[in-house]
């Protein structure tokens, strides 16, 4: 259902009264459409389309005048979704591919998307889109869901607006810097539940590591306890499909009376010869310069150690599957510097 912006007054003027009603429309407008463009949270099934064979492109229609659309959110071709695709890690000549059925789209304009490859079957009423949708500069009306559900974190948006406005009677930068900083904080949050889709479930975030072509495949992730780190061999090997099959939390165990029991953190003396069975990019990410002297060295890696813990350690470690394994690779490396130091 269609409201007014007037029926978000009542949340604006708790914050900022003694405002024309102009003014407070234009604010809450404004602090809408941000809210909107950047969490995708108003959303749309668009009409479906029909597939022309040798065509690419196809034009999104928004379902009102009061709307544009932001960016498609789900796109379907006969009832199969696709993947959206980047222009820049497209193959070379990939326009010239022949035709054939559409595995993925790429977005070329917020209402405009390209098939991949070019469709080579007509299907009628095919190409199913839905799509994020934000408030025109000149709608008149939004719908209720966005009162009902974030009408708080756009009021904060448009009191931000208001106090910003100089040399009137309400104007406060204080105050405006403050319901920025809870806007900002409802963004957050919205985005958080829409990725979700409103589920109770853990939100999972996993990102590769910093290492350029790093032959481990290390993974980080959230979203099962505590952030954990996995590799291509840990995550893959052995029985089961519910990956990562073996991962690891990151940081260093608590610390413990015994002194074998945490062999790889051990004596802060020996965390120089850990230098040896770090790799040269596990130094260049760390941004520990060789050239600097072994004590240098060994303070800068044992700060590295107590932040990140077992996850630098380069293969020769990770490959170790026993900590008995563990030990022996550290005790090895041990007397080598030892024997090194003693030349």
């Amino acid at each position: 259902m269609q409201i007014k912006w007037d029926d978000f007054f009542p949340l604006v003027k708790l914050h900022c009264d003694g405002v024309a009603e102009p003014l407070l429309v234009m604010a809450i407008r404004a602090a809408a459409i941000v809210f909107c463009t950047e969490t995708l949270a108003y959303r749309a099934d668009l009409d479906p389309s029909d597939i022309l064979a040798g065509v690419a492109e196809y034009a999104l229609d928004p379902p009102d005048l009061g709307t544009r659309i932001v960016a498609p959110v789900y796109v379907a071709v006969a009832g199969r979704e696709i993947d959206a695709l980047c222009e820049e890690q497209m193959p070379r000549g990939w326009r010239a591919r022949g035709a054939g059925q559409a595995q993925g789209y790429l977005r070329m304009t917020p209402q405009l998307i390209r098939l991949h490859p070019v469709p080579d079957t007509d299907i009628a009423r095919g190409l199913f889109v839905r799509a994020g949708l934000a408030p025109v500069r000149g709608a008149d009306e939004v719908e209720e869901e966005l009162l009902e559900t974030h009408g708080e974190t756009i009021a904060h948006g448009a009191a931000a607006r208001l106090f910003e406005i100089p040399r009137k009677a309400w104007s406060d930068m204080q105050l405006s810097a403050y319901h920025q900083q809870l806007f900002e904080r409802g963004l957050s949050d919205a985005k958080v539940r829409v990725r979700k889709g409103d589920s109770t479930a853990d939100l999972r975030v996993a990102m590769k590591g910093p290492i350029i072509d790093d032959d481990a495949k290390r993974v980080y992730f959230t979203g099962d306890g505590k952030p954990k780190l996995t590799t291509l061999a840990m995550a893959t090997q052995g029985e089961g499909t519910n990956y990562p099959l073996a991962s690891r939390p990151l940081g260093i165990p608590a610390p413990d009376s015994s002194d074998d029991k945490h062999p790889l953190l051990a004596d802060p003396k020996d965390r120089e010869s850990l230098l040896q069975i770090l790799s040269r990019d596990d130094l260049i990410a760390l941004k520990i310069d060789k050239e600097k002297s072994p004590r240098s060295l060994a303070e800068n890696l044992a700060k590295m150690l107590a932040k990140s813990g077992e996850s630098l350690l380069v293969e020769e470690v990770l490959r170790a599957n026993t900590l008995e394994e563990k030990q022996a690779v550290v005790r090895k490396w041990q007397e080598m510097g030892r024997a090194a130091n003693d030349r």
